[in-house]
């Protein structure tokens, strides 16, 4: 049974890589460094292959990737914390009003 399972994985995460590099042979963005990038990958046969210097334009692209990615998880702690704080204050209020005798107003 894990024999199955391993090949089931392995064919999933296949169909993954041969849609991207579909993807990868469209026309309107296969010249794009992005896409040069991903091709290096899909093609690389061992580490040495996979660790070639990027060009200027790749590692801008990278470092911008990572850059929203640093954002997108910023904004997401800030939001968490603001849920939070209108949690409590919620609670606060529902103290208030649910008549209890620890309050004395």
């Amino acid at each position: 049974m894990a024999a199955y399972e391993e090949q089931k994985e392995r064919d999933f995460y296949f169909s993954k890589l041969r849609d991207t590099e579909i993807l990868c042979q469209t026309p309107k963005i296969e010249d794009s460094p992005i896409v040069a990038a991903i091709k290096r990958i899909l093609y690389a046969t061992d580490e040495a292959d996979g660790a070639e210097a990027l060009s200027p334009i790749e590692e801008k692209a990278i470092l911008e990737t990572q850059n929203r990615k640093k954002h997108l998880e910023h904004r997401c702690r800030c939001c968490w914390k603001y849920h939070l704080l209108r949690q409590r204050l919620s609670d606060v209020s529902d103290v208030h009003c649910s008549g209890s005798p620890l309050l004395s107003y």
